[in-house]
């Protein structure tokens, strides 16, 4: 015959008595296993969004970078058909004019005159 536990016992004591009959050296190296999880998921974690975090911030500057860049060249009328590269791979600039067309891009794909490429172009 089983036993039931009353309704309002937890379920921790439940627990309580399987771990008692382990050996103290079986418990206490469970305590330490869960213990050393927990701490390598938080530092995993902490790693992930730290990591996450300077991949933004360095996206964020070299976007800054840029944008002062072809200002510049607009400011000081510099600027041709096509914007020279700052030496990135994935850089991609659309300088448009009034009615939306390109004026000025580093892709070499978009030739100026022709409508940009981008979905939303902006204002």
């Amino acid at each position: 015959m089983s036993r039931r536990l009353p309704v309002g016992r937890p379920a921790f004591g439940r627990v309580r008595r399987l771990t008692r009959r382990l050996s103290l050296r079986t418990r206490v190296t469970m305590w330490a296993t869960m213990v050393v999880a927990l701490a390598m998921v938080a530092a995993g974690l902490g790693l992930l969004l730290g990591l996450q975090h300077s991949m933004w911030s360095d996206r964020d500057s070299t976007a800054h970078q840029r944008l002062s860049d072809v200002t510049a060249l607009i400011r000081h009328d510099r600027l041709g058909s096509l914007i020279p590269s700052n030496g990135g791979d994935a850089d991609v600039v659309e300088v448009l004019g009034p009615q939306g067309k390109v004026v000025a891009s580093s892709d070499y794909d978009t030739r100026p005159g022709s409508p940009s490429g981008f979905p939303n172009p902006l204002p």
